[in-house]
């Protein structure tokens, strides 16, 4: 007897998808990249339903001679909410589009409601699969991770997500409308079991702490609604970028006061003396700008300390004095209207042998309704709770540079929300060993108005059997293909510290992979485990050479291979199971490795 999936399978419409060819995913069938082109933005709006189609083209051939015509396609994917990492949906959609054109097969995905229930992301992948008579499955294709975002939208409510609810069972339904009654019968009984499968992973939890589990309705209104009433009181902040860099001069006795970008730091302060200043132009007449200022009290006293934006003439002047108990910290926000040409800041205490710090932060507003604090700029929208005003990288840019563990963008939303950081840039290359990221034209890429830089290379190097070399080592740019490991991390680690003398540079050790036992694409046959490649190395080893060159650098190192956990007895619970090889994290991988990341990062964080 057929199945329900079957006889879904079995409505197949023969669509040409590729008549605008710059609006289709096209998927590599070697690296098993799905490659979204830049006219497709947004996978939809939060709480949208069948209101977004996005379109595939695949080789018909892929993998071991495998046929993807006579395959079985879904899509699979997450939706992940922005606002709570924590929270997110998976789900699946099954192709009933999918067709032959000349070496290709097409499909499309219709998004249903559980891929955009949440402003965020929704990520997914492509899985083709073949089943035997008993429906089981005999071979399965994977692509890798792929990634749309979901725009804000307005939901009246937040539904419970039901049983009848999942994006698949709802397809199923859809057929029984122009399908037999025995087919009727089919993909009921296969509603059935799915909602059995359902109700079968968990009882509802009416703690809500049970990982995985089913939220019950009545505890998790109860919840929401005490959260309500914590969050009434509780402003935040919608803004962008910061206009750019506070560049200080001091004034005074400077050996008293430290000036680092947009901080002030001033020790033994004399009361009323002017401590810093900007004496360039920094307030448009007529703009609107939020100043954000967070003081923080160095002293074994209490003190108060006075920071104002002035002009030549005092007028329209903006002050804000702050008093402070041993060791408190303040955050201030306040919009502001420049009435005058405006000449800068100036940093003092009210307070004899005042010890103090302020960070200030401006950002412009204009033509932005600033009548209450929740305040809007540009289409990119970032909200920042007062709380996140206290975390450790509040304003500043975060880059990352590296190959596809970077490029497929799993782990620095994490940081970017625990550290509150303003922004991230993502300069991840799927592919790139070592010395290419240490080539002039590949450094050229990098967006160099950044704070902090993570680098993170050497899976390649290790897969591709790269020769690890002596720790004296160095390549040039035309040693890229011929050059050590030892020799590219030393190239590297030049060229960065020289580029960009006063950024924080951080390098990060492989995580621990492990490939195929037999030949592949670009793998040649190492151990029997698949742990070592053919030269015996194992990512140890690299990680190892990480250290040892860092060290030998001055140069901080994070070390992953050992502080994310996976090894070669649960390395399937964090990363993604490629044909037996497994290099890219997925979303708990990637979880795992910001926990690390972030941990590192507030250790070293800025002294206030």
């Amino acid at each position: 007897m057929a199945t329900a999936l079957d006889l879904l399978m079995s409505t197949k419409e023969d669509v040409n998808l590729l008549s605008e060819e710059s609006d289709i995913c096209t998927i590599d069938a070697k690296t098993r990249v799905i490659f979204v082109p830049s006219t497709i933005v947004v996978g939809g709006v939060q709480s949208d339903k069948n209101a977004e189609r996005i379109k595939f083209s695949c080789p018909k051939i892929v993998g071991d001679n495998l046929d993807l015509s006579r395959f079985s396609v879904r899509i699979n994917f997450e939706n992940v909410s922005s606002v709570d990492f924590n929270v997110s949906i998976k789900d699946q959609y099954i192709c009933d589009d999918v067709a032959v054109d000349g070496e290709n097969v097409t499909f499309s995905w219709l998004i249903g409601r559980n891929a955009a229930r949440y402003m965020g992301t929704v990520r997914f992948i492509v899985c083709a699969v073949k089943t035997d008579s008993d429906s089981n499955i005999s071979v399965e294709w994977n692509t890798t991770i792929a990634e749309v975002p979901v725009l804000e939208g307005i939901e009246i409510d937040q539904p419970q997500i039901g049983q009848e609810e999942k994006d698949v069972i709802n397809q199923l339904l859809e057929l029984t409308k122009n399908t037999s009654a025995e087919a009727v019968q089919n993909v009921n009984s296969a509603k059935e079991q799915a909602i059995k499968d359902i109700q079968s992973v968990s009882q509802p939890d009416t703690t809500l702490t049970v990982e995985g589990g089913l939220a019950e309705a009545k505890a998790t209104g109860e919840a929401i609604g005490s959260l309500k009433e914590e969050l009434d009181d509780i402003d935040y902040i919608v803004f962008k970028d910061k206009i750019g860099e506070l560049i200080f001069n001091s004034e005074g006795s400077s050996s008293d006061i430290t000036l680092n970008g947009n901080t002030i730091t001033s020790i033994n302060a004399t009361k009323e003396q002017y401590k810093a200043f900007i004496n360039t132009s920094l307030f448009e007449n007529g703009r609107k700008y939020i100043i954000v200022m967070k003081f923080k009290n160095n002293s074994n006293t209490d003190i108060t300390v006075y920071a104002n934006a002035f002009s030549y003439s005092f007028k329209g002047s903006i002050g804000k004095t702050q008093s402070l108990g041993i060791g408190k910290s303040e955050t201030s926000v306040i919009p502001y209207t420049a009435i005058s040409d405006i000449r800068g800041f100036s940093i003092y205490s009210l307070t004899d042998n005042a010890s103090y710090t302020v960070d200030i932060y401006v950002y412009d507003v204009t033509d932005k309704d600033t009548s209450n604090i929740d305040f809007s700029v540009g289409e990119e929208k970032i909200k920042i709770l007062k709380s996140d005003l206290e975390k450790p990288y509040f304003g500043k840019i975060l880059c990352t540079y590296g190959d596809s563990i970077t490029a497929q963008q799993t782990w620095q939303d994490y940081v970017q929300r625990e550290l509150g950081f303003s922004k991230y840039y993502n300069h991840g290359v799927g592919g790139r060993r070592l010395m290419a990221m240490a080539t002039d034209e590949c450094l050229a890429e990098i967006t160099e108005d950044f704070d902090v830089m993570l680098v993170m290379g050497g899976t390649n190097d290790w897969a591709q059997d790269r020769t690890i070399g002596t720790e004296n080592d160095i390549n040039t740019d035309e040693q890229t293909f011929t050059g050590t490991f030892y020799g590219g991390l030393n190239a590297l680690m030049k060229k960065l510290t020289t580029k960009y003398p006063t950024k924080r540079i951080i390098f990060m050790t492989q995580t621990p992979t492990k490939n195929s036992n037999g030949e592949n694409f670009f793998l040649k046959k190492g151990s029997a485990d698949g742990l070592k490649n053919s030269n015996g190395d194992t990512t140890r080893d690299f990680a190892k050479a990480t250290l040892n060159a860092c060290g030998n650098n001055h140069v901080p190192c994070i070390d992953l291979n050992s502080l994310v956990g996976w090894n070669e007895n649960n390395i399937s619970s964090f990363v993604l199971n490629e044909n037996d090889m497994f290099f890219h994290p997925t979303s708990i991988g990637g979880k795992r490795m910001a926990e690390c990341i972030s941990g590192f990062l507030k250790s070293i964080q800025s002294i206030n």
